[in-house]
């Protein structure tokens, strides 16, 4: 990591080119933006900071998360063509919007509370505990 200089204050963080492609290399492993600070020893806002003042960091970091997606979407679509259930209905909920619902049945047995009552007690539960404070 070298600093150039910046008219009045601190250098400024740079990085060189073998820093650059190490930078690819953290994100396509997994490292998020405040990993690879630590990693070189800066701070978050710092490496925000580079990223957006040199295009080759930002499009490094770009480049290796997209290339760690492309790899965990090759093992998950694996799976998937294996007829792995765990990995068919994750793909689903994720990419298909498809969800889980449970529904309450706030109804008695005897039928002497509906939906309706319960909805009644709870508002005056609440107004009550409200009212007491």
């Amino acid at each position: 990591m070298t600093e150039s200089k910046n008219k009045g204050g601190r250098p400024l963080t740079t990085l060189n080119d073998k820093q650059i492609k190490e930078v690819t290399e953290l994100a396509e492993s997994g490292l998020n933006c405040e990993q690879i600070a630590h990693y070189f020893g800066m701070g978050e806002t710092t490496f925000f900071e580079l990223k957006k003042r040199n295009e080759k960091v930002s499009e490094a970091y770009k480049k290796g998360k997209a290339a760690g997606i492309k790899k965990a979407t090759g093992l998950l679509w694996s799976k998937m063509m294996d007829g792995d259930t765990t990995s068919i209905i994750f793909y689903l909920k994720t990419q298909a919007r498809w969800s889980e619902k449970n529904n309450l049945n706030v109804t008695s047995e005897d039928g002497s509370m509906s939906p309706k009552d319960f909805k009644i007690v709870f508002e005056e539960t609440i107004v009550r505990d409200a009212n007491s404070n």
